[in-house]
């Protein structure tokens, strides 16, 4: 479910094709304990800095993320 959210975010926002959607949810889920009371408005702010952590911290880092989370 929330990958499809992800998902959808990135074709919406410019610029992001390169961004793996395992690293949003996984920065989400850093983020958030659990990401069920997020509104839809919440969700696609939250994925925007969820992606500008990725652009600064690297896709390593985020690939890291995402796997300690088993995403």
């Amino acid at each position: 479910m929330y990958r499809k959210m992800i998902t959808t975010a990135l074709e919406v926002i410019p610029n992001t094709h390169d961004i793996d959607p395992r690293h949003v949810e996984a920065w989400l889920r850093q983020e958030h304990a659990t990401l069920d009371h997020l509104s839809s408005k919440e969700f696609f702010m939250q994925a925007i800095t969820a992606i500008q952590l990725i652009r600064e911290g690297g896709k390593e880092v985020a690939e890291q993320l995402a796997q300690s989370l088993g995403l």
